[in-house]
């Protein structure tokens, strides 16, 4: 990484390959933990696409990120928040923003802009996204502050939505014993995503659950082999209607030949990156049911203080209330608009829930 860094700090700034190598740069230094470094590196691209370029340029949102991650590394979390921040939300990264800008936040102690945050991303919206890590986030915070029903209930829908899915994943590893036969599956959704993504019930064409298909798809190394293949088709349909005078001929056979072995080739080679993920993905589920049993059992413990101190003090029926009417004058009162959940989502609202309720801790 430091050699890389020295290699991406070479390149010229009027090169055209400027910002991606400063950006590589910021990279390569906090991967080696000089964080000072990277900073610098990102904050100079930040400034080098400031007006007239838009606010949702693809650059500066790549700089805006690594700036946010350096300083979430550097543990300094309110800087963190405030670059995470000046993400728009009508841009691809919104949506990875706002999931780590709620670490942060939880690393912060800001536990209530962190439900905020839960409540947008377990919206219908994204449904189909495959975040099961922000399911586990959500439970430790009704952990802190006590809420165990609201616990249970996280817990549970993490089992529920993503137990078939690792079950699903363990029968793909197991049955299907070449690359070829992986990438024909997700080749199944990558080629129809658009559609997929309208219509859920097109979707059983293909054994790879549709959230997990969608992730792979959009990883960078799989999404530049596929591109590749395409193109690779698209060579392999103009000799198709070429004459077959030509087609015959000695340059035409071995034309056909080499394009063949090269479509196979990066077939085989998207089908082992396919398999990688899948299997990286269902190495990552486990974990993770390892780390919601564990939240599981931590919630039973603090059920059973909790009824105990209850009993103790006589008040086991006593309900706590779930708004703060305070907390919602104070808002009133500074000019926001206070509108309560009432069970539906509208997109304009994505990103501004704001959770008002109590912690049950004693």
């Amino acid at each position: 990484f430091t050699k890389a860094a020295a290699s991406f700090g070479a390149v010229n700034s009027t090169s055209e390959l400027y910002n991606k190598a400063k950006y590589m740069e910021g990279l390569s230094y906090a991967s080696t933990q000089k964080n000072d470094l990277a900073l610098q590196s990102f904050q100079e691209l930040l400034d080098r696409r400031g007006p007239p370029v838009p606010v949702t340029d693809a650059t500066r949102i790549s700089a805006i990120m690594g700036l946010a991650r350096t300083h979430y590394q550097n543990k300094e979390w309110a800087d963190s928040i405030d670059y995470y921040r000046q993400v728009p939300r009508d841009t691809d990264q919104w949506h990875e923003a706002l999931f780590e800008i709620s670490w942060a936040q939880f690393r912060g102690g800001q536990f209530r802009s962190v439900l905020g945050n839960m409540h947008s991303l377990h919206s219908p919206y994204y449904d189909d996204f495959y975040i099961p890590e922000t399911l586990l986030l959500r439970s430790l915070v009704y952990l802190y502050i006590c809420q165990f029903d609201e616990m249970g209930k996280t817990l549970d829908l993490f089992e529920y939505t993503y137990l078939p899915i690792r079950k699903k994943l363990v029968q793909i590893i197991k049955g299907y014993n070449t690359p070829e036969k992986f990438y024909r599956e997700i080749e199944k959704v990558a080629s129809h995503l658009d559609e997929y993504k309208k219509d859920p019930s097109a979707r059983g064409n293909s054994d790879i659950p549709f959230i997990v298909a969608r992730k792979i798809v959009k990883e960078t190394d799989f999404s530049r082999n596929y591109d590749y293949i395409q193109m690779l088709e698209s060579e392999k349909q103009i000799v198709n209607s070429m004459g077959n005078r030509w087609r015959t001929a000695p340059v035409g056979s071995y034309t056909q030949k080499v394009l063949s072995t090269r479509i196979q080739k990066a077939r085989e080679s998207a089908g082992l990156l396919v398999k990688k993920y899948i299997v990286d993905i269902h190495r990552d589920l486990l974990e993770l049911f390892k780390q919601k049993d564990f939240a599981k059992f931590e919630m039973l413990s603090g059920k059973k203080e909790q009824v105990r101190t209850q009993l103790a003090k006589g008040d086991q029926n006593k309900e706590s209330g779930q708004i703060d009417d305070e907390d919602r004058s104070y808002y009133i009162q500074n000019f926001y608009e206070y509108w309560p959940f009432q069970g539906e989502y509208w997109l304009d609202e994505i990103g501004n829930y704001y959770y008002l309720g109590k912690s049950r801790c004693e």
